[in-house]
């Protein structure tokens, strides 16, 4: 479940939103760093639930590729 604020935007949205303010606003690295950590947070979540839409079916799964 996704929990929406009146804004129409979810938390995590929020939360990114308030660190690329902070980081504008005070010149320093730590908000850069932590803006980089969320937002490869965000992709390699996004890349899983990608990953799991398109999935392969669970016979071939398992299989391994060969190499010739």
């Amino acid at each position: 479940m996704i929990f929406r604020s009146s804004e129409g935007r979810t938390p995590d949205q929020q939360l990114a939103d308030y660190v690329v303010i902070l980081h504008q606003v005070k010149d320093d690295s730590f908000y850069a760093t932590f803006l980089s950590v969320l937002n490869n947070s965000r992709k390699h979540y996004a890349d899983i639930l990608a990953r799991r839409k398109g999935k392969e079916p669970k016979a071939e799964a398992g299989k391994v590729a060969e190499i010739n």
